[in-house]
């Protein structure tokens, strides 16, 4: 598993600025660590059926940036869990390795779609 560097994408909005990280930058079987700032995330405004998102507080390589986790039902199946296995992996100031998982699929249309997975470890 490669530990790598993800970029951290300053954003200005309504005068604040954010730090972020897109998680799905990230390539198959690469993994980040980040230090848990706080329990939970702050849930979105809700922008699919049978999707939460939630925005994540961390410390990474030094800094304080958010990224989004999501969790997502369908047709009354979890098909993804990711926020609450985050959540759930450690507490405040744990440090957390985020691995992921790259599958191409073929959707209705045949069209060529990549499904990202995440997983959780709690290394410290």
């Amino acid at each position: 598993m490669a530990e790598n560097e993800l970029q951290i994408k300053v954003v200005e909005k309504n005068g604040n600025t954010y730090h972020n990280l897109d998680l799905r930058d990230m390539g198959d079987g690469d993994s980040i660590i980040v230090e848990k700032l706080y329990e939970g995330g702050i849930k979105m405004p809700d922008r699919y059926e049978g999707q939460e998102s939630y925005a994540i507080k961390a410390e990474y390589n030094g800094e304080k940036v958010s990224f989004f986790l999501n969790d997502i039902e369908r047709n009354g199946f979890v098909v993804s869990s990711a926020y609450t296995d985050f959540k759930e992996c450690g507490g405040i100031g744990s440090k957390v390795r985020i691995s992921t998982k790259k599958e191409i699929y073929k959707d209705k249309k045949g069209t060529d779609r990549v499904k990202t997975t995440f997983s959780f470890e709690e290394v410290e």
